[in-house]
């Protein structure tokens, strides 16, 4: 049987298996690696650096149906999962009942769990059952009525509370309380230990995926590499602004991009990346097949990168809506072929 994806409430649906390299090629021992689904841990071990993670809420694992602390990240067997922050505006969302809530102006998403639906009223019109969100958008604050019919076992209306235009899709569930919402915080994956970083040429492999339901919602970090700023940074991310959803690799130095790729759209689903780079030339595969280079420009070593981001910037903004599977880095820019082998271990 395959493996599976997982929704936001938990309902899995077919996926590809994240094949391990060592099954399909001798690789060379990266110096860095990460490998979320078979070593489920963020921490240092054989000597490598770890990573640090935050989050201030507890939240809610969707495939392991449990319900973790502040600050532990949600790893289960499909990697790490990272989601930006959203808040649950209906109340006692584990025990769905009819109510009346009032929203601010901006996008929402309802979404549920079980045999039953939802109604909507008051301002939005829509329903919504389990595996079919219904998203409205509000001009202003409005006095919203969710009715329930049937059998709902958990319900969910939400945004982004420090940007309401962002409630785009569903994300993992988020309990609350018989008399208020609660807020699931961003999760936050940073390190500044890069003494595995060569800042003159290198070569990374990432996998992951993203949430079924986040098509063409904005831009989505999946790998950042810089010195706190957006001038020097190797940043790997979904932008829904290139080729309607692209994985876009940029490199800048001294705020001017020096590398730059931009894919053709990426749809929602497992992927796996490799790009390598060096003072002279770099380049991008994406599940096996070359992206064409829009900018490809020799560059200084990058010194002055500090710190390495998963899933979002050094700031928390484009936060990732899904999952790193695995990772490895090697100090030097390897052979297009191997890169392209690398990246296409998704198999059936």
């Amino acid at each position: 049987m395959p493996a599976s994806l997982q929704t936001p409430f938990g309902r899995r649906a077919t996926r590809p298996l994240l094949v391990p390299p060592a099954r399909r090629m001798a690789l060379p021992q990266p110096l860095w690696t990460m490998d979320f689904v078979r070593h489920p841990t963020l921490g240092a071990g054989q000597g490598r650096p770890g990573l640090d993670f935050s989050r201030n809420s507890p939240a809610w694992d969707p495939l392991r149906g449990v319900t973790v602390g502040a600050n532990v990240p949600r790893l289960n067997a499909d990697g790490l999962l990272i989601e930006g922050a959203r808040r649950n505006y209906l109340h006692d969302s584990a025990s769905p009942a009819t109510q009346t809530r009032s929203l601010d102006a901006g996008t929402y998403t309802l979404s549920i769990e079980g045999t039953g639906s939802v109604v909507l009223s008051g301002g939005p019109v829509g329903t919504a059952s389990a595996g079919s969100p219904a998203t409205f958008t509000l001009a202003s604050t409005t006095g919203v009525t969710f009715t329930v019919s049937g059998t709902v076992e958990r319900f969910q209306c939400e945004t982004d509370p420090g940007n309401t235009a962002d409630g785009l899709f569903a994300t993992s569930f988020i309990a609350t309380p018989p008399g208020d919402g609660a807020t699931r915080e961003l999760d936050f994956v940073s390190g500044t230990d890069l003494s595995w970083f060569n800042p003159a040429e290198g070569s990374f492999l990432v996998a992951f995926r993203f949430n079924e339901a986040a098509s063409n919602t904005g831009t989505q970090r999946i790998l950042t590499l810089t010195d706190g700023t957006a001038n020097n940074r190797i940043d790997v991310n979904r932008n829904d602004a290139v080729n309607d959803g692209a994985i876009r690799f940029i490199g800048s130095e001294l705020g001017s991009n020096v590398i730059l790729f931009d894919s053709d759209t990426v749809e929602n689903g497992c992927h796996t990346i490799a790009f390598g780079y060096r003072t002279s030339e770099s380049c991008l595969f994406l599940d096996g097949v070359e992206v064409p280079a829009t900018l490809n420009n020799p560059f200084g070593a990058l010194s002055s990168i500090n710190q390495v981001h998963l899933g979002s910037t050094w700031i928390g903004t484009n936060p990732l809506s899904g999952y790193v599977v695995s990772m490895a880095y090697w100090p030097d820019r390897k052979g297009d072929e191997f890169l392209r082998s690398v990246s296409s271990i998704i198999a059936v």
